[in-house]
């Protein structure tokens, strides 16, 4: 067996501070897609002044090769409406 680290498309938050975005950002990815984040929020500079990117949790999925894992993920996205960025090759378990 084999995990999998599935990421998913991140989101940008307007707002007028850090924290209020945080908390929109949070109750957006838990409203929408039941999903948590990670534990910051990001902005370079290329982003509006008052714009945070919002980046989900990874998802592991456990299977025995690629592509088993690969539908997981899928079902997985299409359930909290996401769309999957990239999946690594898995590591051994």
């Amino acid at each position: 067996m084999k995990t999998y680290t599935v990421d998913f498309e991140s989101f940008e938050v307007e707002a007028n501070s850090y924290d209020e975005a945080m908390e929109k950002a949070r109750k957006q990815a838990c409203e929408n897609h039941g999903m948590k984040l990670d534990d910051e929020l990001f902005q370079d500079e290329d982003q509006k002044p008052n714009c945070w990117t919002a980046v989900f949790n990874s998802f592991y999925v456990e299977a025995s090769d690629e592509d088993i894992a690969w539908s997981k993920a899928i079902k997985f996205a299409n359930q909290h409406n996401l769309d999957i960025i990239e999946m690594d090759e898995g590591y051994e378990t």
